[in-house]
């Protein structure tokens, strides 16, 4: 957001009409946001596909759908003392 001022003060020899000015003014501005965020260069929540994260959900769930959880436990234990 920027303030420019009230219209009589931007009044001057260079901008005769600032209401003209200001409004092809904020038009170019809006195309250059607008080009910041084309399809190319605009920021993505997941650069890497969701895809690579999906197998720790299908083993957990199988982990859990198999109840073995018990004996992964009893399995670590063992590997700690040795």
């Amino acid at each position: 957001v920027m303030a420019f001022g009230y219209v009589h003060e931007l009044i001057s020899d260079e901008i005769p009409d600032p209401v003209a000015y200001y409004t092809d003014f904020v038009a170019e501005k809006n195309k250059e946001r607008a080009a910041a965020f084309t399809e190319e260069t605009r920021p993505r929540a997941f650069v890497t596909p969701v895809e690579y994260n999906l197998g720790q959900f299908l083993l957990y769930t199988l982990l859990e759908e198999l109840n073995v959880k018990e004996v992964i436990d009893i399995l670590a234990a063992q590997m700690r003392f040795q």
